[in-house]
């Protein structure tokens, strides 16, 4: 292993190990080179987070959500939480009018059995509450603790409410 002194992208230098082959250092060294130093790249990150959250409340303004409540950390990562989830919902939203439209035209698959209809009915009706519910959730801990769910389950879990 080797200590090698390298300028990164963002101009700050750094003294760095490198092992490996020696044939192979040199190499790795001009990669290391092509990368940003550790703060610079943490307070990219940071950066693209702080774009991510004020994008997402601006969504959400646009778009008549009501606030959130927590903490100023809490709001401003489930804002983006939030943001994802919505869009997700909103496809289950609209599919799920498109297909109550049609049942209520009478616009049904031949064979279908009048309690098949009924709950087919009554689910798209209860993905339409569950959508609404999610809508209307303001806890910001509620988001972040159901941030790794999928909109499949959010729905499922929010209808058995």
């Amino acid at each position: 292993m080797s200590k090698y002194t390298v300028t990164r992208k963002c101009g700050h230098q750094e003294v760095i190990n490198i092992g490996g082959k020696c044939s192979e250092r040199d190499r790795k060294a001009e990669w290391e080179e092509r990368r940003l130093c550790y703060d610079c790249w943490k307070a990219e990150q940071q950066a693209k987070r702080e774009a991510e959250n004020k994008a997402a409340a601006e969504a959400a303004k646009e778009n008549n959500l009501p606030e959130l409540s927590g903490s100023e950390k809490q709001i401003a990562w489930a804002e983006t939480i939030r943001s994802a989830m919505f869009n997700s919902a909103q496809e289950i939203e609209i599919k799920s009018k498109e297909l109550l439209a049609r049942i209520e035209s009478g616009d049904i698959p031949s064979g279908k059995t009048e309690e098949q209809i009924s709950r087919a009915k009554a689910e798209l009706e209860g993905n339409l509450s569950a959508v609404q519910k999610l809508k209307n959730t303001i806890s910001a801990k509620w988001f972040i603790d159901n941030k790794d769910s999928s909109i499949n389950q959010i729905i499922i879990d929010l209808r058995a409410k």
